[in-house]
């Protein structure tokens, strides 16, 4: 009879039945591993569709949202909107499209857009970026007026341009002036060959047949909008009749979504993923050819066979060698487990001479028989001399605090039996007299019997340890002293918000001592329940976060303070919450500071109106100031006005603008200077003539350039007219004094010559007297 270890192992029940089992095992798995694989490939590669369709959809709805925000940005620039202003009033137009072409070519490419063109609202082209765009499209006008119509930003669908053959995508948005009327729109025009179709087209996995689809529905056909991987020229040229519903575009459009199995445009069976894209009537479709599916099966399935032949084949073999090696494995075990003994041996004694504390084991009656390196290092005995001596003699230990010897642990470990540990504050005085504190432990080592064969000794030096508790020590002494001396006052609650503690200036603040305060409830120094509830809600919310709150706690004797809390969660060492610690400060004189100032500035507010004063600032790097309410009406203007140094210039009477602008720019920016002038100005809401009178300092930054300019303006038109009506009655006064004088004049002249005839008179009269007096003397 021929033997072959094949023929003897089948004939062997006891091992061919096990084989059999395993090969029927492997089988199986096989057959179960190829069906889930399939089942996994396919949810794989629909989970793919799926995700890089939704990827896309994402990508294409957040550029529409970047768009029409830029649309929304650009379209409410004020220097925009000055432009198109200049543009319709044909004010300056060369300069203003200059201005224009520069501003607009910067969004152009940094945004990527195809051209950018200014409408008016009767549909008259006021710029173009692009000089060649004359002639606008009549689709466009359409456009305008839906605009006008809805006052909002229109995205317009695709759409081919019979004068340029080609596809446009146009952003379209109205330009308001400040009473919200449309005065043009600005249309931004978008090339989806450059800045839609790329975001379409890239597969972020490798495929042959993989295809993304942009359509619409058209009629009574679906429409293709982007171009095709595997036709050329298809973009706005191929439509499929929406009877033909085994096509996924044609699914897209009837509005089904998801995984779709049918046939693509080329007839070809695909499996697809279909869906909508949201805030547009474009649909899209994510497809992969079912062959280039079916193809990776087929490999795997080839893989799978090849591993079950092989295992089978392997599994025969090992059986076999398996059974044949039986018997001499048994001779090898017991080599094995000889061997082990020595090695656990070995390995005993590496573990004992390299482990990081030091280590003595005695015999039964505690002599030394061994000791590794950091035990000879601790104890200053050598192995060598410590052999065969009396542990004792070897480990000298004393109490720190005592100084009295300590019993030595191998008695009571010899005695009890039983692991045994060394007192704190135990001292190893070593060979040399140092002294070492140390941590210590014995353990009895038994034999298979539970006799007590010796004693193994463990122990560390613990100097590092005592350095780092003597610390601790100190830290929690110190945080003890902060704890007592800080002002605010700090208290510690459980869960239940019972008081465990409080800090000195706890009971200084509320007036309560620790006896009286200790184990109540936190609403007994709370002014009410219902701020109690509110606190406790709020602790609660922040769920553990550190925060402020501000609330009214009331003190022993009745009286309430406003104190502002910061809560913590107090936690053990598993996270834990056991409690909160609450520090409160008292914030009555802050909380009067504040009331004081908010009381100032509502008088300052309040004497402002009264005195009729405006105040501005206006920041110098940007051109734009801010007004106060009072200057709103000095100035005849609203919210919507704008608050340029343009629209300041605006403001003022023709008479005097010049003359302010230069002011301002040459001595108030220029030079620094003070602002203080009296001026015209005509307000915008009536168009009246008023005088005011305005102030302001310029504020330098660190460099000495001038920042913001903060000032008042007073309308003194009352006090003008006063001086005019002054200057007139002045004026009628000089020239009724002027006529006085004259009058004046003429009646001295007369006095003076009825004077000069009075004296001639006299003189006469005098002389006819004297006269009269001689005759008589001489007649006597």
């Amino acid at each position: 009879m021929n033997f072959t270890p094949s023929s003897h192992l089948i004939k062997n029940s006891r091992v061919s039945l096990p084989l059999i089992m395993l090969i029927i095992l492997i089988i199986s798995a096989g057959y179960v591993y190829q069906h889930i694989t399939d089942k996994n490939i396919r949810s794989e590669k629909y989970d793919d569709l799926k995700i890089i369709t939704q990827f896309k959809v994402n990508q294409i709805v957040e550029w529409n949202a970047e768009r029409y925000s830029e649309a929304q940005f650009f379209s409410t620039d004020p220097t925009l909107i000055r432009y198109t202003y200049d543009l319709l009033k044909g004010k300056d137009v060369l300069r203003t499209k200059s201005s224009l072409q520069k501003s607009l070519s910067l969004i152009k490419e940094n945004h990527g857009y195809e051209n950018i063109f200014i409408m008016s609202a009767n549909r008259k082209l006021l710029f173009s970026l692009d000089p060649q765009y004359q002639v606008v499209e009549p689709s466009i006008y359409n456009f305008i007026d839906s605009i006008i119509i809805s006052n909002s930003i229109f995205l317009t669908d695709f759409y081919y341009c019979q004068e340029e053959r080609t596809i446009h995508l146009d952003l379209i948005a109205p330009i308001f002036d400040h009473s919200k009327k449309i005065i043009a729109t600005l249309v931004f025009r978008i090339d989806p060959y450059k800045y839609l179709y790329p975001l379409i087209k890239p597969w972020p996995v490798p495929s042959r047949t993989s295809e993304t689809l942009l359509i619409r529905k058209e009629g009574d056909s679906v429409l293709f909008l982007n171009e095709l991987r595997h036709k050329k020229n298809t973009a706005f040229r191929l439509r499929i009749p929406l009877t033909n519903k085994v096509v996924p575009a044609v699914q897209a459009v009837l509005g089904y979504t998801g995984i779709f199995e049918g046939y693509d445009y080329r007839g070809v069976e695909v499996l697809s993923y279909t869906t909508n894209i949201p805030g547009s009537n474009w649909f899209m479709v994510a497809k992969v050819d079912k062959s280039e599916l079916l193809s990776e099966l087929g490999f795997r399935t080839t893989i799978v066979t090849i591993l079950m032949i092989v295992l089978i084949l392997l599994s025969v073999a090992g059986f076999a060698w398996f059974y044949y090696s039986r018997q001499k494995n048994i001779f090898r075990e017991l080599f094995l487990k000889e061997k082990e003994l020595r090695e656990a041996q070995e390995e005993f004694k590496t573990t004992l001479y390299s482990i990081g504390d030091g280590v003595i084991t005695t015999d039964k009656n505690g002599i030394v028989k061994q000791m590794n390196p950091l035990a000879e290092k601790l104890t200053g005995w050598s192995e060598a001399d410590a052999k065969g001596k009396s542990l004792e003699n070897v480990l000298n230990i004393i109490n720190e605090q005592t100084r009295q010897g300590v019993v030595n642990p191998v008695k009571r470990v010899l005695v009890e039996g039983v692991v045994v540990g060394l007192a704190n504050h135990t001292l190893l005085i070593s060979k040399e007299g140092k002294e070492i504190p140390i941590a210590d432990s014995g353990a009895p080592i038994k034999n298979e019997k539970d006799e007590i064969t010796g004693v193994v000794l463990v122990f560390s030096d613990q100097t590092r340890q005592r350095a780092a508790q003597k610390k601790l020590e100190e830290s929690k002494e110190k945080y003890k002293n902060l704890f007592q001396s800080i002002r605010d006052a700090i208290i510690l609650a459980d869960t239940d918000r019972n008081i465990i503690s409080c800090n000195p200036a706890f009971t200084e603040i509320f007036g309560y001592s620790f006896d009286e305060i200790k184990g109540k409830k936190t609403i007994t120094i709370y002014e009410n329940e219902q701020q109690f509830v509110e606190l406790g809600e709020t602790i609660k919310a922040h769920n553990g976060t550190p925060f402020n709150y501000t609330v009214n706690y009331k003190r022993r004797d009745g009286t309430v303070f406003p104190g502002e809390t910061a809560v913590f969660y107090l936690k053990d060492s598993n996270g834990n919450t056991e409690g909160f610690i609450g520090l409160i400060r008292d914030v009555s004189e802050r909380i009067k500071a504040e009331t004081a100032l908010k009381e100032s500035e509502r008088f300052l507010s309040e004497a402002q109106s009264i005195a009729h004063l405006g105040s501005y600032v206006w920041d110098i790097s940007t051109g734009f100031w801010k007004s106060s309410k009072i200057l709103d009406e000095i100035f005849g203007i609203d919210e919507n006005y704008i608050r340029s140094f343009e629209g300041w210039a605006d403001l003022i009477h023709p008479d005097w603008r010049i003359v302010m602008t230069d002011y301002v720019k040459n001595v108030v920016v220029g030079e620094h200077k003070k602002f203080e002038k009296e001026y015209k100005i005509i307000r915008q809401v009536d168009g009246r003539e008023r005088w005011v009178y305005g102030l302001g300092d310029v504020e330098l930054d660190k460099n000495n350039q001038p920042l913001k300019l903060i000032g008042t303006i007073i309308d003194i038109t009352d006090r003008k007219m006063v001086e005019e009506e002054l200057r007139k009655l002045k004026d009628e006064l000089e020239i009724k004094v002027v006529e006085k004088t004259k009058e004046l004049n003429e009646r001295v002249a007369e006095l003076e010559r009825f004077h000069d005839a009075t004296v001639d008179r006299e003189l006469r009269m005098k002389e006819l007297r004297d006269e009269i007096d001689r005759l008589k003397n001489k007649k006597s």
